[in-house]
């Protein structure tokens, strides 16, 4: 655990790091490279709520096919499927809930989302 006046560590060569002042906490937000930009340009990954967000509310950017890979505790794997599946409880906005074949509701935490793909394309994506 860092303490109070010691240097932030390095960043590995293509993730940005940004450190939240706040209440002495750090966070750290991970960044894909735009493919469209230089190597040397990163980009900082936005938060899952703000992209799931921008789909749902942008109508020219939700023209896509989105697809979502989120963590299963149970598999120990990332299970991808898509969007059009998911649902967002309006009552908790943490969570989405996701109906498999065999009719069975599953509640899944947000943080537990890894990847999400646009048309096919990797466009977010969590270390950690």
């Amino acid at each position: 655990m860092p303490r109070r006046g010691d240097k932030p560590r390095e960043p590995r060569p293509g993730v940005y790091r940004a450190w939240a002042a706040a209440r002495n906490t750090r966070r750290v937000f991970t960044g894909l490279i735009n493919k469209e930009r230089s190597k040397r340009q990163i980009t900082a990954m936005l938060p899952i709520r703000d992209l799931l967000n921008r789909i749902r509310w942008d109508e020219d950017f939700a023209r896509a096919e989105f697809a979502i890979g989120y963590y299963d505790r149970i598999e120990k794997t990332i299970v991808v499927t898509p969007l059009k599946r998911i649902d967002f409880p309006g009552d908790r906005p943490g969570v989405f809930e996701l109906t498999d074949s065999e009719g069975e509701t599953h509640t899944i935490p947000l943080h537990r989302i890894k990847v999400v793909y646009r048309n096919g394309e990797l466009i977010w994506q969590r270390t950690h």
